[in-house]
C-alpha cells in the first residue's frame, strides 16, 4: 500500500507512513477489492467497520415497492462507507451499497479505529470532520431530490455540474440511464424532459456536451 497516497494521508491525520505501515502489518487496517456491479452492502446488514475509498465508485440505492431503482448518493474516492452508522444504537445499513466500478477500500474495524482515535487527537479531529462532511452531502443530495419534479431534479443536477466544472458548458459524467436512476425515474423521461428544456432554450445538448443557458 503506497501511504503517501494523498486520500490516505488526508484521512489518517496525525499518523506517519512509519505507523500505518505498521497497522497495516499488525492487520488493524487492510484492503479489500470489489468488482464492477458488487455489493458491497445489503439493507440490514450490521455495520461493524468504517471504509475508506481508495479508489473507484460506489452508489447507495434502494427499491421502491414497484422495483424501480433509485440511486440515492454516488460516493467516490475519498470518502467513507459506514461512518455515520458504526456508533449507532442500530447499526445497520437501511439501503444497498453497489460498486458501481472497480473498487478499492480501506477497512478499519470499530475496534481498531477506536484504538487509532485514542492515540491522536488530530485523526479524532479529521474523522469528526469527515462524518460532518458525509453526513451534510448525503442529506443535502436526498434534500434536493425529495418530491421534485423530474425537471427540478435534472435542473439540480445541471446546476451542480456546473458549479463543479466551473462552466456553462459541460460534460455530463453520468449516462442519462444513470441519472435516470439517480433521480428514480425511466430513461425516456429524462430523454423527453431534456428535449423539452432544449426547445425551450434552457439549454442545448450534443451526446454528452451540454450548454446550460439557466
Amino acid at each position: 500500500m503506497d501511504y503517501s497516497e494523498d486520500v490516505i494521508k488526508n484521512f489518517f491525520q496525525g499518523f506517519s507512513s512509519r505507523e500505518l505501515e505498521l497497522f497495516y502489518k499488525e492487520n488493524r487496517i487492510h484492503l479489500k477489492k470489489y468488482a464492477m456491479g458488487s455489493i458491497i452492502h445489503f439493507p440490514e446488514e450490521e455495520c461493524l467497520q468504517v471504509e475508506l475509498i481508495l479508489e473507484g465508485k460506489v452508489v447507495i440505492e434502494r427499491y421502491d415497492f414497484e422495483g424501480r431503482n433509485l440511486r440515492v448518493a454516488q460516493l467516490n474516492k475519498g470518502s467513507i462507507i459506514g461512518g455515520n452508522l458504526l456508533f449507532s444504537r442500530n447499526p445497520r445499513y437501511m439501503l444497498q451499497v453497489l460498486a458501481l466500478t472497480e473498487t478499492r477500500l480501506l477497512v478499519l474495524t470499530k475496534e481498531n479505529l477506536l484504538n487509532l482515535i485514542s492515540k491522536k487527537m488530530e485523526f479524532l479531529q479529521r474523522y469528526l470532520e469527515f462524518m460532518s462532511d458525509n453526513a451534510f452531502l448525503l442529506g443535502n443530495k436526498l434534500n434536493n431530490f425529495a418530491k421534485k419534479t423530474i425537471r427540478e431534479s435534472l435542473m439540480i443536477y445541471l446546476l451542480d455540474e456546473k458549479r463543479k466544472q466551473q462552466s456553462n458548458n459541460i460534460i455530463l459524467p453520468n449516462s442519462k440511464k444513470d441519472i435516470a436512476t439517480f433521480i428514480g425515474v425511466q430513461r425516456t423521461s429524462v430523454s423527453r424532459e431534456l428535449a423539452k428544456m432544449r426547445n425551450e432554450g434552457l439549454i442545448d445538448y450534443s451526446g454528452n456536451e451540454f450548454k446550460i443557458y439557466f
